[in-house]
């Protein structure tokens, strides 16, 4: 669910109801989920390509995991809980708080990779911004802007600390003693 949600910050509802042969596919290499407009938000169709290093896990929780949770065969629901019935929301999002807080040691709600993927867009890759909207599915780009994006400030002050180190550095001989006569 994290190693999905890192890659697709898809919302709890649409990560919750992922029905293999529906929703989710195999498409060469990878996987990809594909939700009607009925099933996002936004009303819009939903197509989201995994990488392919997902494929392995992906095919061993289909094919190992899934199976042995899976009380009833006819059960298409991707995620099984221990009871071998599909997962709710409520079940999906504790999954998610318990992984994220065992794996780093802080917990992450599904909802808030949306917010790590735009913030870190805009962060590390500023040029990129406008793909923020796109990526969390968003028809108008202010939801992104308003909503999203949490700008971190401290990479932001960082990176003016280095725009003046690099100012300074560049006006160092000129400047190094300020006492020098400059009439010279």
């Amino acid at each position: 669910m994290v190693a999905l949600l890192i890659h697709c910050p898809i919302r709890l509802r649409n990560l919750t109801m992922i029905r293999i042969g529906n929703h989710l596919n195999k498409v060469e290499d990878r996987y990809q989920l594909d939700f009607e407009p009925s099933e996002v938000k936004t009303d819009r169709y939903l197509t989201l390509t995994l990488p392919p290093e997902l494929t392995p896990y992906i095919d061993a929780w289909l094919e190992v995991w899934r199976p042995i949770l899976l009380k009833d065969p006819v059960i298409d629901a991707f995620w099984i809980g221990i009871k071998g019935a599909p997962m709710r929301e409520r079940g999906v999002y504790g999954c998610v708080i318990s992984a994220t807080e065992a794996a780093f040691g802080t917990s992450i709600n599904p909802h808030l990779f949306r917010d790590i993927a735009a913030s870190w867009i805009v962060d590390m890759t500023p040029e990129n911004v406008g793909i923020a909207s796109s990526l969390l599915g968003h028809i108008n780009p202010a939801t992104t802007e308003d909503h999203y994006i949490q700008a971190n400030q401290a990479i932001a002050g960082a990176r003016y600390r280095n725009s003046v180190n690099e100012l300074r550095n560049q006006f160092k001989d000129e400047y190094a003693d300020p006492y020098q006569d400059r009439r010279v």
